[in-house]
């Protein structure tokens, strides 16, 4: 920021308006940082507010907050008026746009719907003013946000803020624009399409950063506005196959949630993206049900501010990046009373438990938010279908919420993780879920073995995330590790115990360092089996990891731990810790323990182990925790394309003369991988070394169990003919 340079006073209260005030604890917190830094001028910020209310400054000037797209200062005038100002960060999108288009929305919502907004007083949509950056000052609201009532309302007061809610929204339902997009005053949009509406005001082109995010501000995509429903709705996919065509390289999927160890191709994205434009034209309605509907973009507790000691809505705040988009794209429940709709809806009058009053005051706080939410749900509802009767009739449309998430996936970049959007194509091409869409064929199918992978990959995602879910909420962090200065020394210490470092006593002291999750799986059982007596569910992660006292010293660790059973992962601490159960026999464990009895040089060796209990923090307190540590040793395991490739013959000989040997010994010790597959198999060219990996599915040798040709077909080491017969005559095997 620049210097004081203006001879006005200096400011005689606030905080720091510097950087540090922003979150921290940000993964890769530099770039984060870097990303939301902008230049301006303090000073100048304060003369320009003062004369947005008839003052020559204002002398006091507080930052107020920063979320992750701008950064909202408190600036207060001699005479008690109070202003407040918004300047973007560089990541909330073009900041022309941007601004002219969140102003003209207040300004619209203000004097044409009269509607409880901010006034706005003075804005800039370029950098080149006196202030150095885009900003936006708008007169200073003073309620209490419906956040730090929430758990105390009574049930009426909860009626009389849902009811209030409804008819504001059904006021925005009833304005009928004529196109989709973003609205701006003409006079913001000199030289760009424009569709005119009412007065000064008009539709452009979509102001959402999603539109010029990195690669795509310099990519010719198609920004709007748009007339034509489809358009609108196929926008994400297009602008998203543009820019993949142009800047996407293959690369593995490195999210937490099932990462690889290979490179996913781009053609992956766009194929599933074609696919996605041969259906769109069905799932859009005509009528009523696409009409160009304007919405809060983020309709939360603390965006509605109520008069103090009332429950009169004064003002709905923070209306950066909303848009004009086809009505069953914008319709659904806020967050504080979300009703998931593939479920029915419960007219259930919600209740407290019997025992609330014998509950600790965690337990109580938790039991009201629960019930607040249920309540808000219900009572959200019958005020829609009071006041709002065309949002109620989107709210019952079949499958509703499977064409939003839909369209949601079709719009998110490319990172290598397409499994949602795949499997959110699955899911709406499904015959019976199709019927209830369109009378026409479906145009896109997938095979049943697709469907099936589809929604297995997708399971194992969704319950990962899950597991994700808790450790932020555990720590109180963010999407991207940012949390609140009051609790960066709580998120640091609960970040360590999350992370990194494991201890082990057995078989001697020492301590390995996580790295790199590789590898993630989930073992759920269902009611049946517990039934059945079966069970736990477990989840299992593997991760390269390193020696603490010598970086340079490689490992892996399997990590075996108890998970709540399905339907039950936001159930109370107390709840599930009486799934609490002692270890599973875990085969891995028990083979390379008894391998590493046996002094066996042809597996890699057993280096640590541990049994222990989760904390209280767990997923399932008490419930079990297993860690592994087995060494890295030379050379890479067999790659069946390169193994098969036609100068792969020597390669082919060298292994097989000596995978006989290792199997000899391995029989020898009792055990083998469950799984005999040919990535099991490491091979060091260089030195000829090999060993056999892979005994999470161990199992034992049959005594009688003799080395033959057949083994070369189980372990991949060589491919018979498909057809009948092909073991009667080995000389016809591809060698």
């Amino acid at each position: 920021m620049a210097g004081q340079e203006t001879p006005y006073p200096k400011r005689t209260k606030g905080v720091r308006l510097v950087k540090k005030d922003a979150k921290g604890v940000r993964f890769n917190e530099t770039d984060r940082l870097n990303e939301r830094y902008v230049k301006f001028r303090p000073t100048e910020l304060q003369r320009i507010a003062g004369e947005a209310v008839q003052q020559d400054y204002c002398p006091d000037i507080t930052k107020f907050a920063e979320g992750g797209f701008n950064k909202v200062f408190l600036l207060r005038a001699k005479n008690g008026r109070e202003v407040i100002a918004r300047i973007p960060t560089p990541i909330a999108g073009p900041s022309h746009h941007t601004t002219a288009s969140e102003v003209a929305t207040m300004n619209f919502l203000r004097s044409v719907l009269k509607l409880p907004v901010p006034e706005v007083l003075a804005y800039s949509t370029t950098s080149n003013n006196p202030i150095g950056a885009e900003y936006i000052l708008m007169e200073r609201v003073k309620g209490e946000s419906l956040s730090s009532r929430w758990l105390s309302l009574t049930t009426d007061e909860t009626k009389d803020i849902m009811t209030q809610i409804a008819v504001m929204e059904r006021k925005i339902f009833e304005f009928h624009f004529p196109a989709y997009g973003s609205l701006y005053h003409k006079k913001d949009l000199d030289g760009e399409t424009q569709i005119p509406i009412v007065e000064d005001f008009c539709i452009g082109p979509v102001s959402a950063r999603q539109f010029w995010h990195g690669e795509r501000s310099k990519t010719e995509i198609d920004r709007g506005p748009w007339l034509s429903t489809e358009d609108c709705v196929t926008s994400a996919a297009r602008r998203e196959m543009a820019v993949i065509q142009h800047h996407a390289k293959a690369q593995p999927r490195q999210t937490f949630l099932l990462p690889t160890n290979h490179d996913i191709l781009p053609s992956e994205h766009t194929s599933l993206l074609s696919r996605f434009l041969q259906v769109a034209p069905h799932i859009i309605r005509p009528g009523s049900y696409s009409v160009p509907t304007l919405r809060h973009p983020d309709l939360s507790l603390s965006n509605i501010l109520l008069a103090p000691g009332s429950t009169k809505i004064i003002s709905i705040i923070d209306w950066q990046d909303a848009v004009i988009f086809p009505r069953f794209m914008q319709v659904g429940y806020p967050a504080f009373c979300e009703h998931d709709s593939s479920q029915p809806q419960s007219m259930h009058i919600p209740s407290l438990p019997d025992d609330f009053d014998k509950m600790g005051i965690e337990q109580q706080r938790q039991c009201r938010a629960v019930f607040r939410f249920e309540e808000a749900n219900l009572y959200y509802t019958a005020a829609t279908g009071i006041h709002n009767e065309e949002h109620m009739d989107l709210l019952r449309l079949p499958y509703l919420g499977m064409r939003q998430y839909l369209l949601r996936q079709t719009g998110y970049p490319w990172d290598a993780d397409v499994i949602n959007l795949r499997a959110a194509l699955v899911g709406i091409t499904t015959p019976s879920v199709w019927s209830s869409i369109s009378s026409a064929a479906c145009p896109v199918v997938f095979s049943d073995e697709e469907r099936e992978a589809a929604m297995v990959e997708s399971q194992e995602w969704n319950e990962s995330e899950q597991l994700l879910s808790r450790v932020r909420e555990h720590l109180d962090i963010d999407l991207e590790g940012g949390t609140e200065p009051d609790n960066f020394e709580r998120a640091v210490e609960g970040n360590r115990k999350f992370r990194t470092q494991v201890t082990f006593t057995t078989p001697s002291p020492q301590k390995w360092v996580l790295e790199e999750k590789l590898t993630e799986d989930f073992q759920r059982v269902t009611k049946r089996q517990l039934e059945l007596g079966g069970g736990p569910s477990f989840a299992v992660f593997k991760y390269l990891c390193h020696s603490a006292t010598d970086s340079s010293k490689k490992a892996f660790i399997r990590i075996y731990f108890q998970i709540p059973n399905p339907g039950t992962e936001y159930q109370l601490p107390q709840l599930r810790q009486q799934q609490a159960a002692p270890p599973r026999e875990h085969l891995e464990l028990q083979a390379l323990q008894d391998l590493r009895k046996q002094h066996c040089t042809v597996v890699p060796a057993l280096l640590a182990y541990k049994e222990g209990k989760q904390g209280k923090d767990g997923l399932v307190p008490d419930g079990y925790i297993t860690h592994i540590v087995w060494e890295m040793v030379n050379g890479k395991p067999l790659d069946a394309d390169q193994f098969w490739r036609p100068e792969s013959a020597r390669l082919r000989e060298a292994v097989r003369t000596k995978f006989r040997d290792i199997w000899e010994e391995l029989k020898r010790c009792g055990w083998y991988p469950g799984l005999p597959l040919l990535q099991n198999i490491i091979y060091d060219e260089s030195t000829g070394d090999m060993h056999i990996a892979g005994f999470r599915d161990a199992d034992r040798f049959d005594p009688g169990e003799e080395f033959s040709d057949m083994t070369f077909v189980l372990w991949r080491l060589t491919r018979p003919p498909r057809k009948s017969g092909w073991e009667k005559d080995p000389t016809k095997w591809a060698w």
